[in-house]
């Protein structure tokens, strides 16, 4: 975590992306100017509740750092995620009748999105989140937030990530009949007998269907940085589990300092392995992933810092949700993504501190694509206003939107390539506004309550209103320096 900053959200992978809740200029609001040493305990809760009753998470996260010497440092952090709700299906609003017998699965079904990628960071990217996103993953990267880690959910799980973790784009377009077009004649070809089609409630009076959710995860980030001369250099190993999910991921990266310190270049690298039990094949199935990223920070002057992020990734393996179905000349079967996703990231920040106002404003720009053929962008304003010599007050606004990939549709016909019926690939909107308050009433100790409102909204007139969600985030944390 930053020195003169704080990042806490939520971010998604695999299908969510994440998600930052808020960043502070601490370096001027602080009431009181911290030691070189960053040693801190942190404890973050947080609670995020989806409106009629969709999704709930409850998230508390542990973050310890310590200087083991005057140059080398760890950092660990620890998250937990109860999930529970319900999310939907994928299947259309209207009745369909599954063609198969239906397999049940081997673990609980589909789970929520979750969290972090770096210290301070829950289970979130996002849609976005997130995995966001992701959400969200707004845009945590697991090098500017050194403790990343990609939180995994499963089913439809929703979390407040902005904008959605789509998945790669077909090779080629997919044959896919408009979203919302009448089934195909009996004549049409049908998936094979042989692909089970997932039990599904189907929805009534318009209702998109669902299924319930209930799950477990946790995660845990263990980092060491080191500093040599004008770098500070840092490795990470990131793991998280759930029921149905195991992920374990390696980080690097080096931070240079030039033009006394006034000038960092940052450059990143990160593999991350994951294993989804996928219980329609009785088997378990792989993803790899691998990033790059190289930014710069710089200081116009003593009182603004400017930041450029840019980003690249691939995945490859197993991308479809294994709780999605779609619907494909009449009948629910498993969705199918690609199998391979690039994409690309480019985030750019403004931090400038107002004398005459004593406060600061934090804007932020992320552009989003990737060969899904999604593109997104995400626009952020927080404002930290000092009252008094113990309190600061943090209203922030968020504007997100995306595109659709190009296999997405609310009905497929013919002999489509891929196909997704996931809401969180549709050309969609989200608009989050929310409240910090942050009280130190000692030099060493820090508190803050906030509430986030989340408000996801359809752009294609075709997909179900009920199937995007809205919700509110509630956190609470406790900084302990010592």
């Amino acid at each position: 975590m930053e020195r003169a900053s704080l990042n806490i959200g939520v971010v998604r992978d695999w299908r969510f992306k994440s998600l930052a809740l808020g960043t502070a200029f601490l370096l001027y609001l602080s009431p009181v100017k911290r030691v070189a040493a960053e040693d801190r305990v942190e404890l973050k809760i947080n609670d995020y509740t989806e409106d009629g009753d969709r999704m709930h998470i409850f998230s508390p996260l542990f973050l310890y750092q310590q200087d083991l010497t005057p140059d080398l440092s760890i950092k660990v952090d620890g998250i937990y995620n109860a999930i529970s709700g319900a999310s939907p299906t994928g299947a259309p609003a209207s009745p369909v009748i599954p063609a198969y017998p239906s397999i049940s699965p081997v673990s609980s079904p589909s789970s929520a999105p979750s969290t972090p990628s770096s210290p301070g960071v829950i289970a979130p990217v996002e849609p976005g989140e997130e995995e966001e996103a992701d959400e969200e993953d707004r845009r945590v990267n697991r090098w500017a937030m050194p403790a990343s880690l990609h939180w995994h959910g499963k089913a439809g799980a929703t979390q407040p990530a902005p904008s959605p973790t789509p998945t790669p784009a077909p090779s080629s377009p997919a044959p896919s009949s408009p979203a919302g077009s009448p089934a195909p004649t009996p004549s049409s070809p049908s998936p094979s007998p042989s692909t089970p089609v997932i039990p599904v409630t189907q929805g009534s009076s318009g209702k998109v269907p669902t299924a319930p959710v209930d799950d477990t995860r946790y995660g845990i980030n263990v980092e060491l940085a080191k500093r040599i001369e004008n770098q500070t250099v840092a490795g990470q190993v990131s793991v998280s589990t759930e029921s149905d999910f195991q992920s374990v991921g390696l980080a690097l990266r080096d931070a240079i300092d030039f033009n006394q310190k006034n000038t960092t270049l940052l450059i990143g690298g990160a593999l991350t392995h994951d294993q989804i039990d996928v219980y329609y094949r009785n088997a378990t199935e792989t993803k790899d992933s691998v990033d790059f990223l190289v930014g710069v920070s710089q200081v116009l002057d003593p009182k603004t810092l400017l930041t450029l992020n840019l980003t690249y990734g691939q995945v490859d393996g197993f991308l479809s949700d294994p709780y999605k179905v779609a619907e494909v000349n009449g009948v629910l079967v498993p969705e199918n993504r690609p199998d391979q996703k690039d994409k690309q990231i480019a985030y750019l920040s403004l931090i400038h501190f107002f004398d005459q106002l004593n406060g600061s404003l934090d804007a932020s720009y992320r552009y989003y694509q990737d060969s899904y053929g999604i593109r997104g962008g995400t626009a952020q304003l927080a404002w930290f206003q000092k009252m008094g010599d113990h309190f600061v007050l943090s209203p922030m606004v968020r504007l997100y939107n995306q595109s659709a990939a190009d296999f997405y549709a609310v009905r497929f016909a013919g002999a489509p390539e891929n196909y997704s019926a996931d809401y969180r690939l549709s050309e969609l909107s989200a608009t989050s506004w929310g409240l910090k308050l942050i009280w130190t009433p000692k030099p060493d100790l820090s508190i803050d309550v906030g509430f986030e409102r989340y408000i996801m909204e359809g752009g294609d007139g075709v997909t179900a209103d009920d199937a995007y969600p809205s919700a509110n985030l509630l956190s609470l944390g406790i900084k302990l320096w010592f």
